[in-house]
């Protein structure tokens, strides 16, 4: 069952305007926070749809934590990447990207030798 296409709100306009005013000290537009509530409602309902179907995958019937990094992996990228992702990630930059990430690179290197 796919529910990732249902308008399913998972927080309320209200909560996200008390956030924003309390740590932020600013207003928020009703159309700003309905776009960001709509957003973050489909990632979340992506989340554990995925998930879902990875513990079924294990013949489970609960979702765990190891289903919800997966999925949150699958959706957002890998947080911690070891050294060979990373580098897999440089590559598919722009080649002007990768010019800016090598000269940044080398700048850290030469202010390491010099400390």
């Amino acid at each position: 069952m796919n529910n990732t296409n249902k308008n399913v709100e998972f927080l309320k306009a209200n909560s996200i305007k008390k956030f924003v005013k309390e740590n932020f000290k600013m207003r928020s537009s009703q159309e700003a926070v309905e776009k960001a509530i709509e957003v973050i409602s489909l990632n979340i309902s992506k989340t554990l749809l995925n998930a879902s179907n990875f513990a079924k995958e294990n013949k489970r019937n609960t979702i765990m934590l190891e289903d919800i990094q997966k999925s949150l992996e699958l959706n957002f990228g890998a947080q911690n990447l070891s050294e060979e992702q990373l580098f897999e990630e440089i590559l598919k930059q722009e080649p002007t990207g990768l010019g800016k990430i090598s000269s940044k690179i080398e700048k850290f290197i030469s202010s390491k030798k010099d400390s």
